[in-house]
């Protein structure tokens, strides 16, 4: 999905939860800065998941993971869902994060190779910093793209990982862990506003299914 189709959602996504797009937007420009010229490239990302399987790991509160699914397929976790392989030691061929997760299992991603995806929105700029630290990484934005910060569409780490995997024409999308209905319950974070996040991004998911026709499968 490029901009122009996306903006519509994003729009809508603006009036729902009253964000800022001129936030999001001085967000994405500080992202910008950080990554400079050193972030992976579009024909980079095409490269690994173009005709390929992706499973893609949320942060279900029941997950489990069954080791065979990785083999073959690349692997791609939503934020702190990334912590549900560092329990089977494993680690994520791409990360996408808004930076919720902790420092400590992103820094740890990309030490072991993962690339991580940071998506730059009005209420993460005090993290950004952190990116600086990160080998191999590439920003992301709601807003309107950047030459070095990638819009593919989505709005959750969930259903942004599925845009991504879909944009760049995977072969099939396998979701694990993806659960909209009953949301990890993290401590300081509003159940309801998470609640209604995960509505959008199955939206979303199902606009991605019925309109593009992408082959997405939902454990």
């Amino acid at each position: 999905m490029n901009y122009n189709e996306w903006k519509p959602y994003y729009k809508k996504i603006l009036e729902d939860f009253h964000f800022s797009e001129s936030m999001d937007r001085k967000s994405a420009l500080l992202l910008s800065s950080i990554i400079d010229k050193n972030f992976v490239k579009e024909h980079e990302i095409e490269e690994l998941i173009k005709g390929k399987e992706v499973l893609i790991i949320g942060d279900s509160p029941y997950f489990s993971l069954d080791r065979k699914m990785v083999n073959g397929r690349l692997v791609i976790s939503a934020d702190d869902a990334t912590r549900h392989l560092l329990n089977y030691d494993l680690f994520p061929d791409i990360l996408i994060t808004d930076l919720d997760a902790s420092e400590e299992i992103l820094i740890k991603a990309s030490n072991f190779g993962s690339i991580i995806g940071v998506h730059a929105h009005g209420d993460n700029m005090e993290k950004l910093k952190i990116v600086e630290k990160f080998s191999n990484r590439f920003g992301t934005t709601q807003a309107e793209p950047l030459w070095n910060v990638y819009n593919f569409g989505g709005f959750t780490d969930g259903d942004r990982a599925v845009f991504l995997s879909h944009h760049w024409g995977a072969k099939k999308i396998i979701l694990a862990g993806f659960n909209f209905q009953d949301p990890n319950n993290q401590k300081g974070k509003d159940f309801e506003r998470k609640l209604k996040k995960l509505s959008y991004s199955k939206i979303l998911i199902n606009t991605l299914i019925n309109k593009y026709n992408a082959n997405i499968v939902i454990l």
